[in-house]
């Protein structure tokens, strides 16, 4: 057995089986360009090659009109080769199988929620293979290394998954994407708000003795907006108690329709402003329109939100 034989395996750092090395996650950091570089980190060994790789992405999708379609896009071709190039805006799975095809090798990315592999390119015949991983809002490198406190720039991020070495290495990048699982590391899909929120709602809801529906968090400010605009819409609409008399039974039935509506409006406005992650391959998609697209294109059928 090698040398890493006996080191305890974590989120961060998986012992081949052989103990010959060790799977390490190399942290990228979070600025919006985190897949961009963790690609960057395992083809280059660099982590500010961003710019370069969304001109990359931009380049292939404005030569392939009909593979990058505006319905598969979400947006014009124009429009989307543009917002690629944006230093703030996300990459995901579009953007990885491209990438996989620019550089002739498959890549991998290790989903921390589900605990399963995506590989983009595995249908091309490439016998290399690069890895990443991903929590549903970041991306993070994934390399191995001669121990856990080797120079990074002696990592091996490219390796032939089909080898029995490669084998070992896709062991303990599972192994290192449980063990992250179980850390819990994926959780911004399910924060739940702070508590002194709630009570500031509950407390805003008694005191003004509405419905339930007034006291409902919004998605984001956007549809907070919305849903207020709505409601006021709504309430100036209505007649007042003093201009025309209705019966008590008549006027609960109106004011809960009411309600009603206003909770359909704000919820439809919620659902096309919120972001969505796709939980197979880390795309993120603006809006319920946007995932169905992107699951009628990808055979893909898991989303989870992202938090705002």
């Amino acid at each position: 057995m090698g040398p890493c034989s006996k080191i305890k395996p974590t989120a961060k750092c998986v012992p081949l089986s052989d103990g010959s090395g060790v799977v390490v996650r190399r942290e990228i950091p979070a600025d919006n360009s985190c897949l961009f570089n963790s690609i960057g980190y395992v083809m280059h060994k660099s982590k500010t090659r961003a710019p370069h790789l969304r001109n990359v992405v931009a380049r292939q999708v404005a030569g392939d009109r009909t593979t990058y379609s505006d319905a598969f896009l979400g947006m014009s071709n124009e429009a989307y080769c543009s917002w690629i190039r944006q230093p703030f805006n996300w990459g995901g799975g579009i953007e990885l199988s491209i990438l996989a095809q620019a550089y002739s090798m498959e890549i991998a990315a290790w989903n921390i929620e589900s605990c399963k592999e995506h590989v983009f390119g595995e249908e091309s015949g490439y016998t290399r293979q690069a890895m990443v991983i991903y929590n549903g809002v970041h991306y993070d490198a994934l390399a191995v290394a001669a121990s856990p406190r080797a120079n990074p720039e002696e990592d091996e991020t490219n390796f032939d998954p089909r080898s029995k070495r490669g084998k070992m290495i896709l062991a303990a990048a599972r192994k290192l994407t449980t063990l992250a699982h179980k850390e819990s590391a994926f959780h911004s899909a399910n924060k739940k708000p702070p508590a002194s929120s709630s009570a500031t709602q509950n407390g805003t809801a008694k005191s003004s003795g509405s419905k339930a529906t007034d006291a409902k968090p919004a998605a984001d400010g956007a549809s907070t907006s919305s849903a207020a605009t709505t409601n006021a819409a709504a309430k100036s609409a209505r007649p007042s108690a003093v201009t025309r008399r209705v019966p008590r039974a008549a006027a609960s039935a109106a004011a809960s329709a009411a309600a009603a509506s206003d909770a359909a409006a704000a919820a439809a406005t919620a659902a096309a402003a919120s972001k969505l992650s796709c939980g197979d391959c880390g795309e993120v998609l603006c809006g319920s329109a946007a995932a169905a697209e992107h699951a009628k294109a990808t055979g893909h059928q898991s989303f989870v939100e992202v938090a705002a």
